[in-house]
C-alpha cells in the first residue's frame, strides 16, 4: 500500500484529548494513538489515529 503524506497546521484549546505514543526508534518523535471522543482534537476533526507529530509552536520533535 501507498503511504500518504501531508502537513499541515492546527491550534486547539485544552483539553486537546490526543494520546501520544513513542514511535520506534527508526522513526523518532511521537505518533497520535488515540483521541478522546469529548477533547478538541476529536471535535475538531483534522487529527486522525496513526498522525505523526512532526513540531510543536514551529520546534521541530522528529529526529
Amino acid at each position: 500500500s501507498a503511504l500518504h503524506m501531508s502537513t499541515f497546521e492546527t491550534k486547539l484549546t485544552k483539553p486537546m484529548g490526543i494520546v501520544f505514543e513513542e514511535n520506534e526508534p527508526q522513526y523518532g518523535g511521537v505518533y497520535v494513538k488515540e483521541l478522546r471522543a469529548d477533547g478538541a482534537a476529536s471535535k475538531d476533526g483534522s487529527l486522525k489515529p496513526g498522525d505523526q507529530l512532526v513540531g510543536v509552536d514551529g520546534k521541530p520533535v522528529v529526529g
